[in-house]
């Protein structure tokens, strides 16, 4: 990735539409893959799975924030998660 991939991603939101329960828990989790796969589909930008910077897999429904690695450099990346339907 190249600095024109970090201008690409940021201040930008990432939105996944996933089933959840009453409470807002996700049924599956969004893990690393899914983000690296989002980052490509809805901005365009190939970020390796190994690059998203989680703790833990995403299991709520809200607003989230992740750090993806560009070489030396990490940006902060929103994500959305909304329950389908």
């Amino acid at each position: 990735m190249c600095s024109s991939d970090l201008a690409a991603l940021k201040d930008k939101t990432l939105t996944f539409s996933e089933k959840a329960n009453e409470a807002g828990k996700l049924y599956a989790a969004i893990g690393a893959k899914e983000i690296a796969e989002g980052v490509s589909s809805q901005l365009q930008v190939e970020v390796p799975e190994a690059d998203v910077l989680i703790t833990e897999p995403l299991k709520t429904i809200g607003i989230h924030t992740v750090h993806i690695k560009l070489g030396e450099q990490e940006v902060d990346l929103k994500i959305e998660v909304k329950r389908e339907g």
